[in-house]
């Protein structure tokens, strides 16, 4: 998950983490995407996105861009820009998911799934 421009994103992301290097794919709304870049240990984090697929066209297909952040233990926060576009760009946070938050949207996936007019006996 992730926060942009004001607004909570839910990406399908997975990252690693080794040797100082970040690497990852995934997908959001947008489209699909793979994501590489280095960390330190003093939890400095640079990353670029890269759209291999957009769900509005082809124009966002190769498009870099670059998110630099920390980690602080629960999440990387910071700021992105669209390298062709300094301009486009803005504050992130993203945190990985928690079982916690998965078991909630269940329970109101349960919620919502039940039927909403009970059937004749």
């Amino acid at each position: 998950m992730s926060i942009q421009a004001g607004f909570r994103i839910t990406e399908d992301l997975q990252m690693k983490f080794a040797a100082g290097k970040v690497t990852g794919e995934g997908s959001d709304e947008d489209g699909e995407f793979s994501m590489a870049g280095t960390y330190t240990t003093g939890d400095e984090v640079t990353m670029t996105r890269v759209y291999t697929y957009c769900t509005h066209g082809e124009d966002g297909v190769g498009v870099p861009y670059t998110y630099h952040g920390k980690w602080d233990g629960a999440l990387i926060y910071g700021n992105w820009t669209q390298d062709d576009e300094p301009e486009n760009g803005g504050p992130f946070e993203m945190w990985p998911e928690r079982e916690e938050d998965i078991a909630e949207r269940r329970i109101e996936l349960e919620e919502v799934s039940r039927p909403l007019v009970r059937p004749l006996a």
